[in-house]
């Protein structure tokens, strides 16, 4: 049997073709690489939750080690099971889930209704940075020293004014550095203690105060909170740990101030 093709015919098979091999391109043109470059606006290396155009659950699967961030490494199939500082593998299953979970809730808090500060954001970036940095560090030496970080006495590092407040750019960095120092550190970084508990039981009760204050305004300023500076109102050295404490006080004041502005 012969087959005949009207040139209507072919020329209609032949614009299928087409269109198929340029959905086909353009599917392939869509990359991890590709859409990771677009949700690194800011041309890091690294997506934080601000940047990451999904769910949360999304994020947390993709920040595989839960350091906050998304790397290039861990976007990947391969990268997914690899932890990114290589092959350090003391962190156990758990206390990486327990790590995502920690950074999912601050995110969650810091995040109630609108956006951070352009100045919060960069200090948070850069004291996640510096804090996996000097976790790290002290992780090799097994020695514990959170308290003792020059760092966090200043938290102005890589700060330019035209972030915005430094005041905010501290709060950012103090907040993030604190959290990454003790997930890089693993799985033998103390647990909180009495120090943290107080700490937040003093947050939470001062965050209540200042979100009536700013909901009676009508003026949401998390960011712009002198507490969250330095995070030691109420702190004693009988407590135990500043750095503890100050963890305790940041976590409590957040959920405090949500609830005293009214928001969930």
């Amino acid at each position: 049997m012969t087959l005949h093709f009207s040139r209507a015919g072919l020329l209609m098979t032949f614009t299928a073709v087409c269109t198929l091999s340029a959905t086909a391109v353009l599917a392939q043109s869509r990359s991890p690489r590709v859409r990771f470059d677009e949700m690194d606006v800011n041309r890091d290396g690294i997506i934080t939750r601000s940047e990451w155009r999904g769910s949360d659950h999304d994020f947390r699967v993709h920040d595989v080690n839960g350091d906050g961030v998304v790397t290039w490494r861990e976007m990947t199939p391969n990268g997914r099971s690899v932890d990114r500082y290589g092959d350090r593998d003391q962190q156990s299953a758990r206390d990486q889930e327990n790590a995502r979970a920690r950074e999912s809730r601050a995110a969650e808090s810091n995040q109630p209704g609108r956006e951070t500060s352009r100045a919060f954001e960069a200090g948070r970036q850069r004291g996640q940075e510096e804090g996996r940095q000097a976790g790290r560090e002290d992780s090799y030496r097994h020695r514990w020293d959170l308290d003792g970080q020059q760092e966090l006495e200043s938290a102005d590092s890589g700060y330019r004014s035209e972030y915005g407040p430094l005041e905010e750019f501290q709060a950012g960095y103090r907040e993030a550095f604190m959290t990454a120092y003790r997930t890089a550190f693993g799985a033998n970084a103390p647990r909180h203690g009495a120090a943290y508990r107080a700490g937040q039981s003093r947050g939470l009760s001062d965050g209540r105060e200042a979100g009536r204050e700013d909901a009676s305004r009508n003026h949401w300023d998390l960011e712009g909170q002198q507490e969250l500076l330095l995070a030691d109102a109420g702190y004693s050295g009988d407590l135990g740990s500043r750095s503890d404490y100050q963890e305790g006080y940041r976590a409590g004041f957040r959920q405090g101030y949500s609830d005293g502005y009214g928001r969930r």
